[in-house]
């Protein structure tokens, strides 16, 4: 039998070596099947695009991927020859040998788009602005035509602004429409979002053409909830798989085949469903936060109110350290804060950080409470006493003042000392200068 060179690509040509001769694979024309060595119709669809099959009356079909001939271990080969040489290679091979013939047709060039989507954080506050990149690019032979890609946003995001390298980007709740008119092979074109975080949890975005892919960012928003309070979060995900690893933090806090959890404890959460780590969808890659909040320590003090002639003031105050302008206040009589016997509405604690300078005097020492407030609401209690104010003075007691000399000096050279021999009442006796 005469045996005609075999075309193969790089990627078998090291199984083939030993063999045959090899060369570099072309689409159009023939190729031969004849039992040489092993290989499968899916590595010819990788060297050759799209493959149909036409079998002369002297050939065997195999089934599956592969062709095998009855009798003999299965070793393949596809050879590669120009149309006009049909009738003569046939001739020349040996009918016996059962080749089989498949007609190879150039693939169409078609344009390759991949989408991609990402965000500049992963985890943010409210009030944040999250800047999203959509990317396309057209991996493909051929140009594409008009393409919409359409975003979306989560109803916890704003739309800010949007900036297009190529075509034009229409805004439309809740996001906006990408219009291009085409994306030659090679190129990549960008959409840049910006949108503001209103709400805490799990905001995302999602990018979507039709036919093509659809793709998604996230970014995590811890919730803050107040340190003693009760609390509960379900978390759902996708169903359909057979088990739900829940973590909180690295610890694995459930394990079984229901997709959701309830959260009741500040920590980062997460699941896995069946093993398959990395999904995005399943909470894996932007986890849900649960903080808590709290009033850092603060110090409160009371002074009395003054006097004025004998009379009480109305001045008393109450002043607070430890606090910056960002906490409020209310204050209460009492030794407990009572909601509905303030003193005043809930203000801003001031930068001197005085709370109260108006308190009327008190006879006996008397207790305030103060309740200061966070931004979210979390609050915390301190009681503290107002000294009581005393105007009047005690009643005033007379008694006999002495005062009797006991040391003099001379002015001449040295120094004496004198006792006094006056007696009470009587005026001091002075020595003839005076003294």
């Amino acid at each position: 039998m005469i045996r005609p060179a075999v075309f193969v690509n790089e990627a078998i040509h090291h199984s083939l070596m030993r063999r045959i001769d090899t060369h570099a694979t072309k689409p159009g024309g023939w190729l031969m099947l004849v039992w040489l060595v092993s290989l499968t119709l899916s590595q010819v669809l990788a060297q050759s695009g799209r493959v149909s099959r036409d079998f002369n009356t002297n050939s065997q079909q195999g089934t599956g991927s592969s062709f095998t001939k009855p009798g003999l271990n299965s070793t393949l080969a596809f050879v590669h020859r120009p149309d006009g040489l049909l009738a003569g290679l046939l001739q020349s091979v040996d009918r016996n040998d059962q080749p089989a013939l498949i007609s190879v047709t150039a693939p169409k060039a078609l344009p390759g788009l991949y989408l991609t989507k990402r965000v500049n954080k992963s985890r943010a506050a409210v009030g944040d602005t999250l800047t999203y990149i959509i990317s396309l690019v057209n991996k493909g032979l051929a140009a594409s035509g008009n393409l919409s890609i359409r975003d979306s946003l989560d109803a916890n995001l704003a739309f800010v602004s949007a900036t297009a390298s190529a075509g034009s980007f229409t805004a439309a709740a809740p996001g906006g429409t990408w219009s291009l008119n085409t994306v030659v092979p090679g190129d990549s074109v960008t959409l840049t979002i910006r949108a503001r975080i209103l709400l805490d949890g799990l905001v995302y975005n999602t990018a979507s053409l039709p036919g093509v892919d659809t793709v998604q960012a996230c970014t995590s928003v811890p919730i803050k909830v107040c340190r003693g309070s009760e609390y509960q979060f379900v978390l759902s995900v996708k169903s359909g798989y057979s088990r739900y690893q829940w973590y909180r933090g690295s610890a694995l806090v459930q394990d079984s085949p229901v997709n959701s959890f309830t959260v009741s404890t500040p920590g980062e959460y997460r699941v896995v469903a069946d093993s398959l780590a990395g999904q995005c969808a399943d909470l894996s890659c932007c986890p849900f936060i649960v903080e808590e909040d709290t009033i850092p320590a603060f110090k409160v003090f009371a002074a009395a109110a003054t006097c004025s002639n004998n009379t009480p003031q109305s001045n008393g105050q109450i002043v607070v350290t430890g606090l910056s302008t960002a906490f409020h206040y209310q204050i209460s009589p009492g030794t407990s804060f009572t909601a509905a016997t303030p003193l005043a509405d809930t203000a801003q604690v001031p930068a001197n950080g005085v709370l109260a300078v108006n308190l009327a005097a008190v006879a006996t020492s008397t207790p305030y409470t103060i309740r200061v407030y966070n931004a979210l609401g979390c609050y915390a209690d301190q009681t503290v006493l107002l000294p009581p104010t005393i105007c009047t003075c005690p009643p005033a007691r007379c008694a006999t003042t002495v005062v009797a000399l006991t040391r003099t000096r001379r002015p001449t050279q040295g120094t004496s000392l004198r006792k006094s021999q006056q007696t009470p009442g009587s005026p001091p006796q002075l020595d003839g200068n005076g003294r």
